[in-house]
């Protein structure tokens, strides 16, 4: 994750935002956009590598779901169109 790598490569500016494991843990965490960061709350992180494990398992899981709705989605809309073609001709006869 990008924000990951932007967020080591700044802490050594920031030393006491990031002075315990806990704290960077924590200034990790609520940079977190969006769902991933709506997802990681309540749960407990022992270490930066375990929390970042997380969130990068997490944004694969809402991104594969994501796709899988989109593709749901389309597949719906032609069946829909299609019932609604075969109404109309019926509608003809």
């Amino acid at each position: 994750m990008e924000y990951t790598a932007k967020f080591n490569e700044l802490s050594r500016f920031a030393p006491l935002q990031v002075a315990t494991k806990e704290r960077s843990i924590d200034h990790l965490e609520q940079g977190f956009r969006g769902n991933v960061k709506s997802v990681l709350p309540g749960q407990t992180f022992q270490t930066f590598q375990n929390i970042y494990q997380r969130a990068v398992k997490v944004a694969r899981t809402l991104k594969a779901t994501d796709q899988e709705n989109r593709a749901d989605t389309s597949g719906k809309r032609k069946i829909e169109y299609g019932k609604w073609k075969q109404r109309r001709e019926s509608r003809k006869r």
